[in-house]
């Protein structure tokens, strides 16, 4: 699935299928470099990986556990990158 330069990848019992054959755990997802939003309960949630890396900033901290769906940039297929690697 395909919104703009976004992938809006279904999340099913808890885990994202970023690449084929390879899936993630929402809790780990939210450290992606790639996880853009959240959805919970049918809002959008920022992903603390990209407020955290950009200006903006968020105080909201969705259930990750219980996303529906996660907005995710990774249009060239290269998986999970942690965001933690980047400001270390």
């Amino acid at each position: 699935m395909s919104d703009g330069n976004y992938r809006r990848i279904k999340v099913i019992s808890g885990f994202v299928e970023c690449l084929p054959d390879k899936k993630e755990n929402t809790e780990r997802c939210r450290f992606c470099v790639h996880s853009r939003k959240f959805m919970v309960n049918g809002i959008w949630y920022d992903s603390p990986a990209r407020t955290y890396c950009m200006s903006c900033r968020t105080t909201e901290m969705p259930d990750y556990k219980n996303a529906d769906a996660v907005m995710c940039d990774d249009l060239k297929k290269e998986g999970f990158r942690s965001f933690l690697n980047i400001i270390s």
